[in-house]
């Protein structure tokens, strides 16, 4: 392979992306689709020949201004509507989206990644929209704090996980010396233990050639399902228990609600009223009912 296999043949995408044709790429709903290509077409909104906006945009995409290059087109979208400024979050959507098919893209080409990582990772954004749909019940994007992790490469979906370079002091878990690789969860993972192991091996292959700093780095996960009291719900054969196992517990957080977003979507009902849709939805709030707390944990991957 050569250089996590960026040869030409790797290539599919052309050198930078609109948003429309990145969003499309990405399979975002058709109804998203069409407000975003509303948005493109406003008036006032084609910022190819705005320079601050395309700062703010180049920004995203570069670590050391990206928190700051957020907010900053947090406040110009905020300032550019009339009310409700941006009420389901699509032009921030639209803007992300642009920021990544102009700037992002390119640098996955510089350092040889296959566009299948780059469409894997930016698949975050559909995720998280249709994510929505359970927890707000219409689509919207309310996850714009999150994703310029992957707009400034820090954080790529390799196989069923995702894995964060972390080198700020509020990415790294306390108590540990940074830097560190975080590992993350999607929602649509696959944590069949076949999977999980592909995933990990992909993930060293592709940082050892396109990253090697950060090769040799411990990998981190905090999550509801390195809980210790799952053992308790869940069966033996459990793939999150294979999962769990992979990982030194460090730090428990018996308090923490996490679960409520993970299983029951941010559902703020009383526990009597949680649904049981699933057999974890019904496990779990037995648990709870009985007294017992989920939370959430922090572990160090073993090996």
């Amino acid at each position: 392979m050569n250089r996590a296999g960026g040869s030409a043949e790797n290539h599919i995408l052309t050198q930078s992306l609109t948003a429309g044709e990145l969003a499309r790429m990405l399979d975002m709903p058709r109804e998203v689709l069409n407000a975003l290509d509303a948005i493109g077409q406003a008036e006032g909104a084609d910022w190819s020949n705005d320079a601050d906006m395309q700062g703010i945009l180049r920004s995203l995409t570069e670590h050391a201004h990206r928190r700051e290059a957020w907010k900053r087109l947090q406040s110009v979208i905020r300032a550019g509507a009339q009310t409700n400024a941006d009420p389901d979050g699509f032009v921030m959507l639209h803007c992300m989206l642009e920021a990544a098919g102009k700037y992002s893209l390119p640098k996955y080409r510089q350092l040889h990644i296959p566009d299948a990582i780059f469409l894997d990772t930016m698949r975050a954004f559909t995720r998280f929209v249709e994510e929505s749909i359970p927890r707000h019940h219409h689509y919207c994007f309310d996850r714009d704090f999150w994703t310029f992790r992957q707009l400034s490469l820090t954080l790529f979906r390799v196989g069923s996980l995702e894995y964060e370079f972390a080198q700020d002091p509020e990415d790294i878990e306390i108590g540990v010396q940074g830097p560190t690789i975080n590992v993350h969860i999607p929602s649509d993972a696959r944590l069949q233990p076949k999977n999980v192991e592909e995933s990990i091996r992909l993930w060293d292959r592709f940082s050892a050639e396109c990253f090697p700093r950060w090769s040799s780095l411990p990998k981190y996960c905090t999550s509801w399902m390195l809980s210790p009291a799952l053992e308790r719900l869940l069966s033996e054969s459990s793939n999150i228990l294979a999962f769990q196992r992979r990982f030194e517990l460090i730090e428990f957080d018996e308090d923490s609600q996490d679960w409520r977003e993970w299983v029951f979507n941010e559902d703020p009902s009383p526990i009597e009223q949680l649904p049981e849709r699933t057999s974890l939805q019904r496990s779990m709030k037995r648990f709870i009912l009985g007294g017992g707390k989920i939370g959430v944990a922090s572990g160090r991957m073993l090996g």
